[in-house]
This record gives C-alpha cells, sequence and structure tokens, in this order.
C-alpha cells in the first residue's frame, strides 16, 4: 500500500536506473517523483527517426544495444517486468567470430556461451527498455514522472530540491530522499561534492565508438545468424553487432579517435572496411548499404570510466551505476548492469525499508 502523504522520494534523471529505480520503490510503497531534464523519448522518437532504416537523429540517444545477462534478468523479475521485456529481447547463444581477412560471412564461428541448450544473454534496445519502463510508471499511481525538469541544486539541511523547467521556471519540493541517476556528468554528484568530501576520478580511454546499422535483406530476414553476438576483432579495435527485433542489427565500431581522424571520404571509409571486415564489405556492401550514411552522419561518442567516494550524504546519494560510477561497456558483464542489479537493487530495498520505518531520517545508504 502506497504511502500518499509522505514526502517523495525524488529521482533525477529518467533513463534504465532511475527508471528502474522509481519501479523499485514505488512497489515497496514509497512515493516517488521522477525529473528528466529532456523532453519525453517517446513523444520524440518519432521526429527523431528521420535517418536511412530509422537511424536516430538525436545524439543524446545514440548507445550501444544491452545484453541482457542474469543480474539484469533478476532485476527485471523483481518488478514483474520479465515476461513484458522479453517480448522484445532476442537470444544471443554466444559469440559469431568474425576472423581477420574472410569474405564470407557464413564463414564465421560461432562460440557458446555455456555447453546447456537454451542458455543466452538477450539483447535489446536501449530505447525500447527504457520506453517500456516508463510505461510502467504511468500505471503507478505513487510515481510520478516530469521530463523537461532539470536538476539545479539541493538544500540538504532542508531536504530540498530545487528544480528548473525548459522556460526557466522554477520550482521546489521537499524530499525524503534525493536518488542522482543522471548520467557520467551527473549535475546531483557536483552538488554532493559541494556538501562532501568527495574523491573523484574521470577517466577516458583512447577508444571511441560510433554506431553502424546492419537493416534487414530485401526479404525482410536477418542477414547474419540472428541467435549470436556478432564479434568482429581486429587489433587495436573491433566491430559488433547485436539483433533487434525488427530483424535488424544494431553495429558499434570501437576503434580510436586518433584512428577515425584518418578516415575523411567514403573512398577512404570503404578501402578500411574492405581491408578490415572484408564480409561486411562483399557484395558491394551489402550488409551495410549505408554504411557512409551512418559513418559520416553519427557522432563518434567516449568511452568513460567514474568513480566517486563517498557517493551518498545524508538524504542525497548518485546511483552506484549512473552517477556514482559509471564503466566501460567491456567491464560491466555486457551492460546487463544497467542497474548493477545484484548489489544495487538490495541497496535501494534496504533504502526504502529505510524510508517507511524511519521518515525523519535520511535515506541514503
Amino acid at each position: 500500500m502506497a504511502e500518499t502523504n509522505q514526502e517523495p522520494v525524488v529521482i533525477i534523471g529518467a533513463g534504465l536506473v532511475g527508471s528502474m529505480a522509481a519501479i523499485l520503490m514505488g512497489r515497496r510503497g514509497c512515493r516517488v517523483q521522477l525529473y528528466e531534464g529532456r523532453q519525453d523519448p517517446r513523444r520524440s522518437s518519432q521526429q527523431d527517426v528521420n535517418g536511412l532504416h530509422g537511424m536516430l537523429c538525436n545524439t543524446t540517444k545514440r548507445s550501444i544495444n544491452l545484453a541482457l545477462s542474469h543480474r539484469g534478468l533478476c532485476a527485471l523479475r523483481k518488478i514483474g517486468m520479465e515476461g513484458k521485456v522479453m517480448e522484445q529481447a532476442i537470444a544471443m547463444e554466444g559469440r559469431m567470430i568474425h576472423p581477420p581477412g574472410e569474405a564470407d560471412k557464413n564463414k564465421s564461428v560461432l562460440q557458446p556461451y555455456d555447453h546447456r541448450p537454451g542458455h543466452a544473454i538477450f539483447s535489446i534496445s536501449r530505447e525500447d527498455l527504457n520506453f517500456a519502463l516508463l510505461e510502467e510508471i504511468e500505471g503507478m499511481p505513487n510515481v510520478s514522472v516530469e521530463f523537461e525538469k532539470k536538476f539545479e541544486s539541493f538544500d540538504s539541511s532542508a531536504n530540498v530540491v530545487n528544480v528548473t523547467g525548459k522556460e526557466g521556471d522554477r520550482s521546489s519540493v521537499k524530499a525524503r530522499c534525493v536518488i542522482g541517476a543522471d548520467g557520467a556528468f551527473s549535475k546531483v554528484r557536483e552538488a554532493l561534492a559541494r556538501v562532501e568530501r568527495m574523491n573523484f576520478s574521470r577517466e577516458y580511454i583512447t577508444t571511441g565508438y560510433k554506431e553502424l546499422t546492419i537493416p534487414p535483406t530485401p526479404a525482410g530476414d536477418f542477414a547474419m545468424h540472428a541467435r549470436a553476438l556478432h564479434i568482429w576483432p581486429r587489433e587495436e579495435f573491433m566491430l559488433i553487432a547485436l539483433p533487434n527485433a525488427d530483424k535488424s542489427f544494431t553495429a558499434t565500431l570501437f576503434i580510436s579517435f586518433e584512428e577515425i581522424e584518418k578516415i575523411k571520404t567514403p573512398e577512404q571509409l570503404k578501402s578500411f572496411f574492405q581491408e578490415w571486415f572484408p564480409d561486411v564489405a562483399a557484395d558491394n556492401f551489402a550488409l551495410m548499404p549505408t554504411l557512409v550514411e551512418d559513418f559520416f552522419g553519427n557522432p563518434m561518442s567516449p568511452l568513460l570510466s567514474i568513480t566517486c567516494d563517498p557517493w551518498h550524504h545524508k538524504g542525497m546519494s548518485c546511483s552506484r551505476s549512473e552517477g556514482g560510477t559509471s564503466s566501460l561497456p567491456s567491464l560491466t558483464c555486457p551492460r546487463s548492469s544497467f542497474l548493477l542489479a545484484g548489489g544495487w537493487c538490495k541497496l535501494l530495498f534496504k533504502t526504502t525499508r529505510r524510508c517507511r520505518a524511519r521518515p525523519t531520517q535520511s535515506c541514503s545508504s
């Protein structure tokens, strides 16, 4: 039963972590207020999909597809959404390795994740998962979300959160506790650093990533083996591709900024792929017919890791997987740790118990 008269738990950021945290706390009976600085992604999605094969033109929504493994599925199970989300997911039973110098995509090698049949990780669009979580929130009477409301400041002495709308209008809410899930450049973390002696580090690696697309075949089928995570390992860079429910693949090129700057023309790009990814280049780039448009139209995004300690102060905290720590995708169990579900969920449950048992005290851990 939700406690409708209590001060809300305020969560900043309605991405995967913020949305999941809101649902978890709502399920535990807390009143939750969720703020997101950007517009509702569900409303902006159609106007952003102007590129070939539905490529997103809004660079704030670029992302590597998610590979959900056990921890991510456990988190979804806890909120009763595993079945709904899995309807949109594609099972990947292993890694499909595309060896160097091989122009025939059918000569790739499958490396199963498990010798037991049926064991797999699951590919899902980050956007689709976020949409599903937001739709779940809409059906929860004790959880509300406001878009285009940016976190401005937090008065820790009064537990008051100040947010600003797109027209500059300012509003305040007295919060039971505040959780920052607003990403690698968290404003909540910045506010936390002003009231806490925080050790903080942000480390970029030389590699970034660029999103590409492998569309369905003209007949509407998958262009490659559907039940696998495709990998083209190449010395200091690599290409990966994860299947989508619409039978396309979201491909991601991981490459250094120094190397990418050498590719300035379509001819140089095609030559690069012909040398390093000959099966992609085969038959006049049949796998990636929009390679040139995607490569030069999509941004090169950095990869970084962030740590901060401490990550909480009285009624204010940074999510351990968003504002508090941010890890490289290759180090986070194929990003199924969109909540660091094992530890972070337990932390949230402990937090909500404190919210209900001791409403006048801190809700951070």
